[in-house]
């Protein structure tokens, strides 16, 4: 490894989400979740409604904290009053060990994510991306991940971490179609699910590569339906572990506090959304990048069209699944995953150099 890349991955994927998790963290403060900062009213928070499906990272947060506090860390963290005091406001039993859990969490995530983009983009069968190209697209997922985090949550930033995983695993099993690759993916499926329900975006940007590729064809339709079968089984299962407790589709019906403009936050909500799909539709460079990112847009249109009336448009971080999804198919070299027969054989392929010939009658 060369050590440009040795340095690209200590300064960007380590050092930089570390110091901007640490700003956003204890630089600034939270105020948009309240009473979930200690582990008694974190725990009755994310058992209750749609939060109680998303086991994984409750369990994680968990566990971090019960580790922090079996090494006695409180001691490390008890000079910071400063900190307890600002947290006491936002839950009167705060726990600067069980915050500091959150930081540990989050920041290893976010790393994590990182490195996979990172790694991914220096793939260059799939990639052809400078240097330049792969820092600043990189440092920009980064950026966007902790400004989201005034909505401190154990889940969001490992769905994120899983999606990058999940992506790099089906790009793979694209290029060797091997079966075990295939497992890999429909496993990564399962536990983003158990993180959070929103790894159905995994399935829409598989879905998006394939259409792109092949148009609608009903062989690369049957290969995604094991995928989703694991979507659909781990998703009813985590419903059936509760099944004496009414089914949670959503938190509540959010329509109405997202489109009431006599508050601030609603057009801070809307023009977000604006500017995320301008992001999405100018990140594009090429012909076939726009067709695949409108296709991305098409597959993930049932989240889209949901999100405003089962989740709060100021919530930033809602959007970033889609940022992740588009920061990884807009560069990427198609023609690498293209395999030639599979085409429709009445439509020419850019990728084909030779497209079948059409007899003419004249």
């Amino acid at each position: 490894m060369r050590a440009s890349t040795v340095t690209r991955y200590l300064l960007i994927g380590i050092i930089f989400p570390f110091l901007m998790q640490y700003v956003a963290y204890y630089r600034f403060t939270g105020n948009y979740l309240p009473n979930v900062f200690s582990e008694k009213s974190f725990t009755e928070f994310y058992e209750n409604s749609v939060f109680r499906y998303r086991i994984l990272g409750r369990e994680l947060q968990i566990w971090t904290y019960h580790q922090l506090k079996a090494k006695n860390f409180s001691r490390h963290v008890g000079e910071m009053e400063v900190y307890s005091k600002r947290l006491d406001v936002m839950d009167p039993n705060a726990d600067k060990v069980f915050y500091f859990a959150y930081f540990i969490l989050n920041t290893t995530f976010t790393i994590l994510t990182a490195l996979g983009l990172l790694y991914l983009f220096d793939r260059k069968s799939l990639y052809h991306m400078n240097e330049r190209q792969k820092i600043f697209a990189t440092s920009f997922l980064t950026l966007i991940i902790c400004i989201t985090q005034f909505v401190v949550t154990p889940y969001d930033v490992l769905a994120y971490f899983l999606e990058v995983l999940a992506f790099t695993v089906f790009v793979s099993y694209m290029q060797s179609n091997k079966w075990y690759t295939m497992l890999a993916f429909c496993a990564l499926i399962s536990i983003a699910t158990m993180a959070r329900e929103s790894s159905a975006l995994i399935l829409s940007f598989a879905a998006a590569l394939y259409f792109t590729l092949y148009g609608f064809q009903m062989w690369w339709i049957k290969k995604l339906v094991l995928p989703t079968v694991f979507f659909l089984i781990t998703y009813a299962g985590l419903r059936l572990l509760y099944i004496n407790e009414p089914i949670a589709i959503a938190e509540k019906f959010t329509w109405f506090k997202n489109v009431d403009f006599s508050h601030p936050a609603s057009y801070a909500g809307i023009l977000m959304t604006v500017v995320v799909f301008y992001l999405m539709a100018k990140a594009t460079t090429s012909q076939m990048s726009k067709k695949l990112m409108m296709n991305y847009i098409l597959m993930t249109l049932p989240y889209i069209i949901v999100l405003p009336f089962i989740g709060l448009l100021i919530e930033f971080r809602l959007w970033v699944p889609l940022l992740i999804g588009s920061l990884m198919l807009v560069n990427l070299n198609l023609k690498a995953l293209f395999v030639p027969g599979k085409e429709k054989e009445s439509s020419k392929h850019p990728f084909v150099s030779n497209p079948p010939n059409i007899i003419s009658t004249t």
